[in-house]
């Protein structure tokens, strides 16, 4: 039997993207907020979108909180924010997929403020894609975390975004599987 490998493009905490079957175009969502800016060629995922009998995507029973922040790119511009668990869930055909994820936040306005999420954790159907939070207090209190960008001084000329805001983002390509039907992203701490 020939399987076909699906690409599913997620950015969540920012975007998600998934993608069908080779020929097909891939499923891309944009998170934020139901008025926020969506990146071109994604759908809009807010916390407003519920997972129902009709709906072929969507939060099951409750969403995160929804976000929208000054960024010059819409893409990170908007986001949820899963603090415990919370599931998307997305009606697929059966078979192989690859899920793309931008995930991070970096808040400015007189100055950069980097929330540290402790986990950074997503799974799909119930295996792990995303293990990228602080594992104890001595990784976050180093420059990675917690004196991140304090060798980092402001030149005039600088590009503000490039240098203090972009490198907070993260991406990630995860293989998973549909057996059932749909799957299931389960958001802890990202």
């Amino acid at each position: 039997m020939k399987q076909h490998t699906k690409f599913f493009i997620a950015v969540l905490a920012s975007s998600l993207a998934i993608a069908p079957a080779i020929s097909a175009a891939p499923l891309k969502f944009d998170f934020g907020t139901e008025t926020s800016a969506v990146f071109p060629g994604f759908t809009r995922v807010s916390d407003k979108t519920i997972s129902s009998a009709d709906a072929s995507f969507g939060f099951v029973k409750t969403a995160p909180k929804a976000y929208d922040e000054l960024r010059p790119n819409p893409l990170e511009g908007d986001f949820v924010y899963s603090k415990g668990k919370s599931t998307f869930r997305v009606t697929l055909p059966n078979g192989q997929y690859k899920a793309w994820f931008l995930y991070g936040n970096s808040r400015y306005g007189q100055r950069v403020l980097v929330p540290f999420p402790m986990k950074y954790q997503i799974d799909i159907n119930g295996k792990n894609a995303v293990d990228d939070g602080i594992k104890d207090w001595q990784e976050f209190y180093t420059e990675k975390y917690f004196f991140r960008g304090y060798s980092y001084i402001y030149h005039a000329g600088d590009d503000f975004y490039a240098k203090y805001v972009a490198p907070n983002f993260k991406q990630k390509i995860a293989s998973f599987e549909v057996t059932n039907g749909y799957a299931d992203f389960t958001l802890n701490d990202i």
